[in-house]
């Protein structure tokens, strides 16, 4: 298989992908086997890998919020993976670190290995060694998928790397009397990733957007001063992301709190289900339709939480 596909070609990932979730399911069902004994059968590159590293036990351990939906027990572990990226999570108790850090080595040994012994066509093991000792030992914090994860505070941060880039990206920008279109795709891609943590990020994006639908005719356009202001408090929204965001504010959790609230040319109005309290707002005449209705949403969901 090693010999048949190249991860490098423009298609293979999504074929790359069929493979790598079937063995994604035999990490699973490897590591959820009671009678797997991992230190008999095994990889033997698990035997380089390095221990789990731990952070420093003056970090304490956050205490994570109820969630909407009821998740299994699972004390034993998990692998999940996306295109060619795997993650495995265990709660560090008996040997489950050891565990599931020796069911990814035994699954791609196992899918990859020689069909005939001896095999007729060497080849190198389907496990590039160099990449796995840097990414893939056991860790409290690590990045996955891009981000920088602590497990024991139950934070999402930025990596620093990505930070100070992306920050530099905005400074380049806005010491430009013009701006290309792909500075702005480039920059807009960077933002939304950001959002995926602070959602609230994108009631900001709508102006940077409209420039790069100006953009399009020329390939480039002037940012006015509002336009260049977003991209000041997008560098605020970059430093809280590499500071961290907690993953409770990021999943699924129990309501404790529902609010409502709307907003419409004519004036802003919420109400709070729990409380049955409910406030609306009128807009003066002369203060209509000189704001877009996103702008006025957004006024109306803040005035609801207070």
């Amino acid at each position: 298989m090693a010999l048949r596909m190249t991860f490098g070609g423009s298609p293979c990932p999504l074929l790359w992908g069929y493979i790598s979730d079937t063995i994604c399911d035999v990490c699973n069902v490897i590591i959820s086997n009671i009678h797997w004994d991992f230190k008999d059968t095994f990889d033997p590159l698990s035997l380089t890998l390095d221990p789990l590293k731990s952070l420093p036990d003056y970090v304490p351990f956050h205490q994570a919020r109820d969630l909407s939906v009821e998740m299994p027990i699972n004390d034993m572990g998990k692998t999940d993976i996306y295109l060619d990226d795997m993650i495995r999570i265990a709660p560090d108790i008996n040997e489950n670190v050891l565990r599931v850090s020796y069911a990814i080595p035994l699954a791609l040994h196992t899918t990859g290995r020689p069909s005939t012994d001896p095999n007729p066509i060497p080849r190198k093991d389907i496990i590039s060694m160099k990449k796995y000792l840097a990414k893939g030992r056991v860790e409290e914090s690590k990045i996955m998928l891009g981000w920088l994860v602590n497990t024991r505070s139950l934070l999402i941060h930025l990596p620093p790397d990505k930070h100070q880039k992306w920050k530099k990206d905005i400074s380049t920008i806005l010491s430009q009397s013009r701006v290309n279109k792909k500075q702005l795709e480039s920059i807009i891609g960077r933002l939304e990733h950001t959002a995926t943590i602070i959602p609230i990020l994108r009631y900001f994006l709508s102006r940077l957007c409209h420039a790069l639908m100006r953009s399009t005719k020329h390939s480039w356009t002037c940012l006015r001063l509002s336009k260049k202001s977003d991209l000041f408090l997008m560098i605020s929204f970059l430093d809280m992301a590499m500071e961290g965001i907690s993953i409770n504010n990021v999943v699924f959790r129990k309501l404790d709190r529902i609010y409502r609230s709307d907003a419409s040319e004519f004036g802003l109005g919420g109400y709070n289900l729990i409380t049955r309290s409910a406030w609306r707002f009128e807009l003066p005449i002369d203060c209509r339709l000189r704001t877009s209705l996103n702008s006025l949403e957004f006024l109306a969901c803040l005035i609801t939480k207070q």
